[in-house]
């Protein structure tokens, strides 16, 4: 098991609007052993908890498990760029715009953020409850309806107040986060029309 953090844009609600099957997925991002900073700020806009595309029940076989998390794509990026220029003076400018060009590609945005994290949480809890909790947990801690720029001004405060004292692991964390349409869990339906 890899232990990441799997992150797409979807087109719709998995398994609450129409049949998953038709759902056009695009691969964005994953990252390993941990929640980037950069995938809190991306999903904290109209956050829910779905179930997850990526991992079943291992308990009762088919049954899908509420693992995963969607949030407004556009309200995520655009809280984004308001951070990245909170934090400019610390981060690497062609980062910043690289990110935000593959965010805003058409061919990558679409209503909603899906972040699948069921390795990360198979982790940190026991059985499929703990890893349902921790879920929850997740959504309960990132969402934030507030306005846009206020929750870009949270972030940044919390970055700077790393830095302040002396922990700079949170700069090569938002430096080195990697944007992919080919992530280790790659759905082949990325491709379909919108």
């Amino acid at each position: 098991m890899a232990n990441r953090a799997y992150l797409y844009s979807i087109d719709r609600k998995p398994y609450t609007d129409d049949d998953i099957d038709k759902a056009r997925i695009v691969d964005i991002s994953e990252y390993n052993w941990g929640m980037p900073i950069v995938y809190e700020i991306l999903l904290s806009a109209k956050t829910e908890i779905v179930d997850s595309i990526l991992f079943n029940s291992l308990e009762e076989k088919g049954k899908t498990l509420p693992l995963a998390l969607i949030a407004d794509y556009k309200r995520g990026v655009d809280r984004l760029e308001m951070f990245f220029a909170n934090i400019k003076e610390h981060i690497d400018d062609q980062m910043v715009a690289e990110t935000l060009a593959f965010l805003r590609n058409e061919k990558n945005a679409q209503q909603y953020f899906l972040l699948e994290a069921g390795e990360l949480y198979s982790l940190l809890a026991d059985g499929e409850a703990g890893m349902i909790a921790e879920n929850r947990d997740l959504c309960e801690g990132i969402r934030n309806d507030e306005d846009d720029s206020g929750v870009a001004q949270v972030y940044s405060y919390f970055v700077n107040q790393q830095i302040s004292l002396g922990d700079t692991q949170i700069l090569d964390q938002i430096n080195n986060i990697r944007w992919s349409n080919i992530l280790y869990f790659h759905f082949s339906n990325k491709d379909k029309e919108a």
